[in-house]
C-alpha cells in the first residue's frame, strides 16, 4: 500500500508525466516517465507489484480481477498538489499492470488559433504545431514536434462540438489510449494526451510518413499473395486489441497504414470503443446516431445494434473484397443505400482484373461478410489461421505455374 500511494504521488508531482508498472520476468518494473524520456527506477517483487496494481485500481474505481485492460480517471491529492489521473490496467505475460498518467490541464496548454490553424507559434503543452494534416469527423490532425525532445509526433485535437460531450470526449480519449497499450507494432502507438484551454481532449501519436492503404488501391486491385500478406497483419493487430477488450468499429483502407515492406499499422481508433467483459458488445455513445464508413459497415453496425470484434472483421472482409477486386462491395448514390445493402444483399462475386478470386480467398471473404455474427469468423485468430491455409494453396498454385513453363 504504501509502495502504491508513493507512486500515485509521483504521477501528481511534476516533472513527472506518467507512472508505469509492468509485469517482467523477474517482477513488475517500474517506469517514470517525464520531457526527457522514460527511466527504469525499480524492480517490486511480483507478490508486492501485483498488490500495487490492486491499491492502484481500488483508487480509481477500477475492477483488478477484470479479464480486459480497464481505464478509470481520478483527482488525486498530495500535500499542497492536485492533479486529475488517468490510471489504466492491464494483463501481460501472465502479469497485472498499470499505468498512471497526469492529465494535462489548461495550465498546461497554449490556446490554439483555429481549427485550420497553421502558424508555427502554435503550442499544445510540450508540443509546437507545425501544420495541419488532415480532419475527419472527429477532429483535427496535426503535425507537430515534441519542444524539448525534437520527436516528431502528430496530434489529434477533437472538434468544439464533440468536446462539448463529456461523455464521448472521455470515451475517445480512453479508447486510444487502450489500443495504444495493446503494444503491437501494427497498432499506431499513442504516446500522450491533454485539455486545450477551451476543453478540447487531444491525443498525441507516432507520426507515420506512409501511404495508406487507400492510397495503394488507387492504383487497382492488389496481387492476391500481397492482400494476404497485409489482412494477416492487420488481423494480428485486431487480435491484440480485441484481446484488450477495444473493437475499432471505423477499420477502413484509409485507416491502415502501409510502410516499407508493406508493413502494416491500424491507425484513427477515435470511433472505437472499450466493451466490458460480458456486456455482449458495444454501441455509438450518442442516441439515434450511427458512425462509421457505410462501404465497411457490418449490418449489426448499419442497424445501430450491438457491436463487438466481429465487426472489425465484417470491415476487413469488405477490405480484403476490395483489396482483391479493385471495388467496395457495394455502391450506391447515398450512405444509406449502401448501409441498406450491407445489410440485405448477399457478397457479390469476387472477379479481380485477372479474372475469378481464388476459390480459398473468395470463401475467407465471404465468411468474413457474413450477414448474421454467428456465422462470421468469431475472432480474429481464427480468420488467420484461415489465411494461412489460403497462403499455402497460393504457394502450391505458383510451384504448379512455374513447372508447366
Amino acid at each position: 500500500m504504501d509502495v502504491a500511494d508513493v507512486l500515485l504521488a509521483a504521477a501528481v508531482q511534476r516533472p513527472t508525466l506518467a507512472v508505469m508498472v509492468e509485469p517482467g520476468k523477474r517482477g513488475h518494473d517500474v517506469l517514470l516517465e517525464t520531457a526527457e524520456g522514460i527511466t527504469h527506477a525499480m524492480t517490486l517483487d511480483a507478490a508486492i507489484g501485483d498488490a500495487v496494481v490492486a491499491r492502484v485500481a481500488l483508487v480509481v474505481g477500477l475492477d483488478v480481477a477484470a479479464p480486459a485492460g480497464q481505464l478509470g480517471r481520478a483527482t488525486v491529492s498530495v500535500g499542497g498538489a492536485s492533479a486529475e489521473l488517468v490510471a489504466m490496467t492491464f494483463h501481460r505475460g501472465g502479469g497485472q499492470g498499470f499505468e498512471v498518467r497526469r492529465l494535462v490541464g489548461s495550465s498546461d496548454a497554449l490556446p490554439m488559433q483555429g481549427p485550420g490553424a497553421t502558424a508555427t507559434a502554435d503550442r499544445l503543452g510540450a508540443y509546437r504545431l507545425i501544420d495541419k494534416l488532415g480532419e475527419g469527423g472527429t477532429g483535427v490532425v496535426y503535425r507537430a514536434v515534441h519542444v524539448a525532445l525534437g520527436k516528431p509526433v502528430a496530434v489529434k485535437v477533437l472538434h468544439t462540438d464533440v468536446a462539448r460531450d463529456p461523455r464521448l470526449a472521455t470515451t475517445l480519449l480512453r479508447e486510444g489510449r487502450l489500443a495504444s497499450r495493446a503494444h503491437h507494432p501494427g497498432i499506431v502507438d499513442v504516446t500522450d494526451f491533454g485539455t486545450t484551454r477551451d476543453g478540447r481532449t487531444y491525443l498525441v501519436m507516432e507520426l507515420l510518413n506512409w501511404p495508406t492503404l487507400r492510397d495503394l488501391l488507387r492504383e487497382g486491385a492488389l496481387q492476391e499473395e500481397r492482400a494476404v500478406a497485409i489482412c494477416r497483419q492487420i488481423l494480428a493487430a485486431l487480435e491484440e486489441a480485441h484481446l484488450q477488450g477495444v473493437v475499432h468499429r471505423d477499420l477502413k483502407p484509409a485507416n491502415v497504414f502501409v510502410g516499407p515492406n508493406d508493413t502494416v499499422k491500424i491507425g484513427d481508433f477515435g470511433t472505437a470503443r472499450f466493451m466490458q467483459p460480458g456486456a455482449g458488445g458495444v454501441k455509438d455513445t450518442r442516441e439515434n446516431t450511427v458512425t462509421g464508413s457505410p462501404d465497411y459497415m457490418s449490418p449489426e453496425h448499419c442497424r445501430g445494434q450491438l457491436t463487438d470484434g466481429r465487426t472489425d472483421i465484417y470491415a476487413l472482409g469488405c477490405m480484403l473484397f476490395e483489396m482483391l477486386t479493385g471495388d467496395v462491395p457495394y455502391t450506391g448514390d447515398t450512405a444509406v443505400a449502401v448501409m441498406i445493402k450491407q445489410v440485405n444483399e448477399p457478397v457479390p462475386a469476387l472477379v479481380s482484373p485477372g479474372g475469378a478470386v481464388s476459390d480459398p480467398l473468395a470463401e475467407i471473404v465471404r465468411r468474413a461478410m457474413s450477414k448474421r455474427v454467428e456465422t462470421r469468423y468469431q475472432t480474429a485468430g481464427e480468420m488467420l489461421g484461415e489465411l494461412d491455409r489460403a497462403t499455402s494453396s497460393l504457394m502450391a498454385r505458383g510451384w504448379r505455374r512455374w513447372l508447366t513453363r
